[in-house]
């Protein structure tokens, strides 16, 4: 009897559950955002504005929008896109669409359920401003001077044409910049940019284990290889207590101190194994420098390079790497300096000719760019990123 009144109960409750929100469905209004349900078999749009409704997930792909266009459109979308002009050079269009419907259904729903909104919307753009951008000359496109205006004009009744073939007008379609792609261009700054040595994290220092001090410094190494940084920080201070001379584990302690981020300290304890004869010391900075760039530490990096340049004048790693960090910290005019004193130190080197190549395209001075990158493909022609960024800055002149 008490399990049947509360099933009736239970029955009672989702009735009234049901009706109230018939109810609110039908009548009261909502700040909902706008939303539009395209029917994944038919590509039939319902459009929901002012109604709370229910469009079940299992007919529906659903899509919903922030804003709303007051000059007649249903929704509108914000994105860049890149498109090629006609001399072969990257341009990135940013853009604003506002759109309606027409006829109200999508065509091609099944692209559009699979890929996403945002990328199908994307690919329409795309296509169609590909198309005139393939015929128009670099300058032409991207210079305000010579009928920049035009070009949009030119963009606009394309994307128009091109997106009624999916099912949508758009009502408006506003250029905001049209510019080479920098992305492109800059795809390979951080390969390039970015000192090739080894991987100082990976590469600590052993001591040959005939001692206490020894033992400490290597169990130190291989705690921080375990992650266990509080551990490994105190084996390698107890190598240290234990024989103060040997430079291995102060170097393991500065790696160390970076993980643990007390940077300071760091340097202190790198400096201390350089003063403690440290070998190959201007290779050791370099990386230890080139650690701190890894984590996005590019002023620390300068610092420590600087005080490099001043022990190692003659060292063409540490001006290379110097140059780069400078670079890396948005100092361009300083970067120059010093990587064209690495490059007297040794002409030869590639890296050092492919980095001043990135820091003049970064300025926009594209012709010295490319004098730069071909000196170093005359060096060593197997470098096809360096190809592939040459051959889309040579139309940009």
């Amino acid at each position: 009897m008490t399990f049947s009144r509360l099933l009736r109960t239970l029955a009672l409750l989702l009735v009234m559950g049901a009706a109230t929100y018939l109810m609110i469905s039908l009548v009261a209004p909502s700040s909902r955002r706008l939303v539009y349900g395209i029917d994944r078999r038919t590509g039939i749009v319902r459009t929901v504005r002012r109604e709370i409704a229910f469009l079940p997930p299992h007919e529906f792909f659903l899509l919903s929008f922030d804003r709303r266009d007051d000059r007649g459109g249903s929704a509108q979308y914000d994105g860049v896109i890149r498109v090629f002009s006609k001399d072969g050079t990257p341009v990135a269009i940013e853009y604003r669409l506002c759109f309606g419907l027409a006829g109200g259904r999508i065509i091609g729903q099944s692209s559009l359920i699979e890929e996403g909104w945002n990328a199908w919307i994307r690919s329409r753009v795309s296509e169609a401003a590909n198309g005139v951008a393939q015929q128009i000359a670099n300058d032409d496109l991207i210079s305000p001077g010579r009928g920049f205006d035009a070009q949009r004009d030119l963009f606009r009744g394309a994307v128009t044409a091109h997106l009624a073939t999916s099912g949508l007008v758009a009502t408006a379609f506003e250029i905001a910049r049209i510019d080479v792609d920098r992305n492109a261009i800059r795809h390979v700054d951080r390969t390039l940019a970015s000192p090739t040595a080894r991987a100082i994290s990976d590469s600590p220092l052993a001591a040959a284990p005939s001692s206490a001090h020894a033992w400490y410094n290597n169990n130190g190494a291989g705690l921080r290889g375990k992650r266990r940084i509080a551990e490994a920080e105190q084996s390698a201070r107890k190598a240290i207590e234990i024989d103060p001379g040997p430079p291995a584990p102060y170097f393991n302690l500065a790696v160390i101190l970076v993980d643990r981020q007390q940077y300071d300290a760091a340097d202190a304890a790198f400096l201390q194994s350089m003063a403690h004869g440290l070998g190959a010391a201007d290779r050791h900075l370099a990386d230890f420098a080139a650690l701190y760039r890894q984590r996005s530490l590019a002023p620390r990096a300068v610092a420590l390079l600087i005080k490099g340049r001043e022990l190692f004048p003659g060292s063409a790693l540490i001006a290379a790497d110097l140059g780069a960090s400078l670079a890396d910290a948005g100092r361009d005019a300083e970067a120059i300096p010093e990587l064209e004193r690495a490059l007297a130190l040794e002409p030869t080197s590639t890296q050092t000719l492919n980095n001043l190549g990135l820091v003049y395209a970064n300025r926009n001075e594209y012709a010295r760019a490319l004098d730069y990158w071909n000196r170093s493909l005359s060096i060593d022609p197997r470098q096809p990123q360096i190809r592939e960024v040459v051959r889309a800055v040579r139309a940009r002149l």
